[in-house]
C-alpha cells in the first residue's frame, strides 16, 4: 500500500470547507493527487473550484459543483468530513499529505522505471533522461522531507540502466528461478515479497 491516511486527509478538507480564509494559505502545496481516497480527492476539486472563483463552501455548494463537473459526491461523506475538521494542525496536516504525494509520485515513477529496465531497452540514454526529468519534476516540489536526493536517486538509476545494457545485471541468487530469471531481488534495495499461505515465503526467507 503507497502511503496515505485517510484521517488526516479528512482533516484538511474538512478544516477548508468550514475555514475558507485559509484555502489561499495552503492551496500552492495541494492537488487532487495529495488526497490518495479517490472519493476524497473529488471533494477536493469541487471545493477548490469553488474557493478558486472566491465562493463559499458548504454541503449544498460542493453538491453542484459536483454536479456541474459531472463528479459524484456523497452527502454523507461531506457530513463525515466537516466533522473531522481540525484547525489548529492544518499547516502540519497540508504538510504530511504533501509529503506523502510526493512519496507515491516517487515510488510510482521508480516502479515503471524498474519495469522498464530489468531488461536491456533499445535507448537507454532516452530511457535515462526521461526518468531523470520525472523524478527532477517530482522533487521540485519539496526540500529536506527524508526523501533521497535527485543526484542520489538519478545516480543509482543511471548505474542500472547501464548494468543492463552491458550485461551485467547485479542480483540476489535465490534459486528461485522467477526471481533469478527477471533479477527481481538487487542489493541495497527492499524488497517486499507478499503471497498466500503456505507458497514458499518463509524458505525464500
Amino acid at each position: 500500500m503507497l502511503p496515505n491516511d485517510r484521517d488526516t486527509e479528512m482533516c484538511v478538507l474538512g478544516t477548508l470547507i468550514r475555514y475558507n480564509e485559509h484555502y489561499h494559505k495552503v492551496s500552492d502545496m495541494l492537488s487532487p493527487t495529495a488526497f490518495f481516497d479517490v472519493a476524497l480527492s473529488n471533494v477536493y476539486r469541487c471545493a477548490a473550484a469553488i474557493l478558486d472563483n472566491g465562493g463559499i463552501t458548504d454541503i449544498n455548494s460542493i453538491v453542484a459543483k459536483g454536479r456541474s463537473l459531472r463528479i459524484d459526491v456523497d452527502r454523507a461523506l461531506l457530513a463525515q468530513i466537516i466533522v473531522h475538521c481540525s484547525e489548529p494542525t492544518l499547516l502540519q496536516d497540508v504538510s504530511r499529505l504533501h509529503a506523502m504525494d510526493v512519496q507515491r509520485r516517487l515510488w510510482q515513477t521508480f516502479t515503471a522505471a524498474a519495469n522498464r529496465v530489468i531488461e536491456p531497452v533499445a535507448d537507454v540514454d532516452a530511457e535515462v533522461e526521461s526518468v531523470g526529468k520525472a523524478i527532477a519534476d517530482i522533487q521540485s516540489l519539496t526540500t529536506d522531507d527524508g526523501i533521497a536526493t535527485f543526484a542520489d536517486s538519478f545516480a543509482e538509476l543511471s548505474a542500472m540502466v547501464d548494468s543492463n545494457r552491458d550485461g551485467r545485471h547485479e542480483y540476489i541468487e535465490t534459486g528461485f528461478a522467477i526471481f533469478d530469471r527477471f533479477y527481481l531481488l538487487r542489493p541495497q534495495t527492499l524488497s517486499i515479497i507478499a503471497a498466500f499461505t503456505s507458497v514458499g515465503k518463509s524458505a525464500l526467507a
